[in-house]
């Protein structure tokens, strides 16, 4: 029986979204954008984790339900809790008001914890002479 090989201390594990994010697997979704909000760095396409286990904090992005359909918003706590949109055209939203038409069901879907973005082809296009 032989020495074991001094390299094998710097055998690296294999990488792991979930190991990497530390999120609830229970409560982690994976959605493509399906537009760009290049204010936020959100390239059309770009794979959104969001984990419905995690509060929404001020200015952070979360997924929401608004008119039956899932749309991506920036939370606004103050002066009052609202959900602003990220195209400069629209405005922002009352949580209180989209309660009122939700009853009890809260519009918040979960909150942005990363976004993954395709940097070789599909979304992201340099600038000419990079």
């Amino acid at each position: 029986m032989g020495f074991p090989s001094p390299a094998t201390d710097y055998i690296e594990h294999r990488v792991s979204l979930d190991r990497i994010a530390q999120l609830d697997p229970n409560a982690t979704y994976y959605m493509r954008a399906g537009d760009a909000y290049p204010s936020v760095g959100i390239l059309k396409g770009s794979v959104l984790v969001i984990d419905s286990s995690l509060s929404p904090t001020h200015g952070c992005l979360l997924v929401a339900a608004i008119d039956g359909e899932l749309c991506l918003r920036r939370y606004i706590q103050r002066p009052a809790p609202a959900l602003q949109c990220l195209k400069k055209e629209h405005g922002v939203t009352k949580i209180s008001e989209l309660e009122a038409v939700m009853g009890d069901n809260s519009p918040i879907w979960g909150v942005v914890a990363y976004v993954l973005t395709d940097t070789i082809g599909r979304g992201f296009k340099p600038a000419p002479g990079i």
